[in-house]
Parts: structure tokens; sequence; C-alpha cells
């Protein structure tokens, strides 16, 4: 590992890795330290996942039945979620459940109805939204103007500082940054002009009121962009992961590689 400890770049809480292995590995025995510690006090862990290229490998991973740490996460006692999903067929590789359980979930000895998937099949993509907050009002019990609380939730950050299907210069990041949304939001349909395509996401007061989050961020390429978010004005419009992490700065660890951090501070 780069650096064995999370370190405080401002009031970020930093964790800086030479590849997307050693991310994984840290990833993997955080995950079972979380789980150990929720269910010594209660029977259910929540879990919300996200999809695209970075968390491929720690599916993998997780369901490496050899692996000392990944063996032991218990996952008859977790409740899986999806932060978003793409709108398409659910046997696209491109979508996100369909990813997961490719790699993961089939591996795995996990009740099928542990995993709650965004459902795509409706012609209108907002019914689809509607469903799933359905199923957040129902599984946590949520009483009126109550937000669900994931224990964890795993988060990337595109090239343009999006997270989840939260775009910059979306209807979605702007409300977010005027705090414009109320508690009917917990997952919205949302229309992404860049890849002229349809994506259900949860709303940004769902993914802050969350336990524990992590965002990996993986690659050259957004090494600029990871700068500026981290260090530079904040711009949640431009920037949308800065709605989630400035408001859980407490809760929040970045998990960076070497070639994502190469323009930040160099490690003493």
């Amino acid at each position: 590992m780069w650096l064995n400890r999370p370190i405080l770049m401002g009031a970020q809480k930093i964790k800086r890795f030479r590849d997307i292995k050693e991310i994984d590995e840290w990833l993997v025995q955080d995950f079972l330290n979380l789980t150990q510690s929720v269910l010594s006090t209660r029977k259910t862990f929540y879990l919300a996942l996200s999809g695209g290229n970075t968390p491929k490998s720690l599916f993998t991973l997780l369901a490496n039945k050899k692996h000392k740490v990944a063996a032991q996460i218990p996952w008859k006692n977790i409740q899986v979620f999806w932060v978003d999903e793409r709108y398409v067929d659910a046997k696209s590789e491109e979508n996100n459940f369909f990813v997961a359980n490719e790699l993961l979930f089939k591996k795995l000895s996990i009740p099928k109805q542990n995993l709650h998937r965004i459902h795509t099949v409706s012609r209108i993509a907002a019914f689809s939204a509607r469903s799933y907050e359905k199923v957040l009002e129902t599984l946590f019990s949520l009483g009126e103007d109550a937000l669900p609380v994931f224990d964890l939730v795993w988060l990337g950050m595109g090239n343009d500082g999006h997270t989840a299907s939260i775009f910059p210069g979306s209807p979605l990041a702007t409300h977010a940054a005027s705090h414009a949304f109320v508690r009917d939001n917990l997952v919205v349909a949302t229309w992404v002009e860049k890849l002229q395509q349809t994506r259900i996401t949860l709303t940004p007061k769902v993914l802050r009121n969350a336990d524990a989050i992590r965002i990996s961020v993986v690659g050259e390429e957004k090494a600029s962009v990871l700068r500026q978010v981290l260090f530079g004005p904040r711009d949640h419009r431009k920037y949308p992961v800065q709605i989630v992490s400035d408001a859980n700065e407490d809760k929040v660890i970045w998990l960076i590689d070497r070639a994502a951090g190469k323009l930040l501070a160099p490690l003493a």
C-alpha cells in the first residue's frame, strides 16, 4: 500500500494506494469490519452498490471464496441495493445489476430476496423510480419525512466529477446544490444529455444520509478533476460528487490510486 492510514487534506479523509488492487483489498477488509460492527447490534446490514467499470474488480474479489477476508462476509445478513441504474434491458452488459450479478452474486450463497435491483421494464422511467422508492420505504420502514440509512455506500467518480447518476449541470445537480429536494425524492429518473440515456438514481439526500461512504477514484484521466473536487472552489453543480462528500466529511473516505492522485500534494 502506498499509504496505510487515512490522511486529512483540508477536511477530506483520503487514502492513497498504488493501484486498484490495493483499493479493492482495503474495501473488502473495511466491508467486513463494518458488517461485524453493525451485526453485533442488529440482524441486518444495508449496502448500496454503484455500477460502472471501477467496481468490477471488487466484485470479482468478493466472489473469490478462497480469499480469507472475502470468504467471511456474512451475505445472508446483508440487504443489497443499487445506487443507480442505466435504463437499459435487464440482460444488457450496461445494466448495473446484470454486471454485479454475473461477477458476484451468482457465485455466492445469498438469498435472492436480499438483492433489490432497480427494474427497467416500465416504458416510463419515472414509474420505475417510484417503484424503487416504495421498496426503500418498505424495507427501511420509513415514516413520513424519514430517509433510509445505508450502513455503507460504495461510490465512484467520473472524469467529469459525476457520482451515481448525478451529472454536472443536470437539473438533479442544480436542485441538490440549492437544497431544493424534499423527502419525496428518494429516487428519481434523470436524462443524461451527454450520454443520451435515461438513468434511475438515488438522490443526494439519500446518499448523504448513509453511515459510511467510500468513494473510489482510479485512473490518470481523473487526476485534474479530482484535484479541483478536493481543493478547488465548492461548485456542486459543476462537480456533483462534492454534494455527497462535502455533507459527510466525517463519514466519507476517498480511495485514490497513484494515477488519479498524481496532481495532489506529494506524500511526506
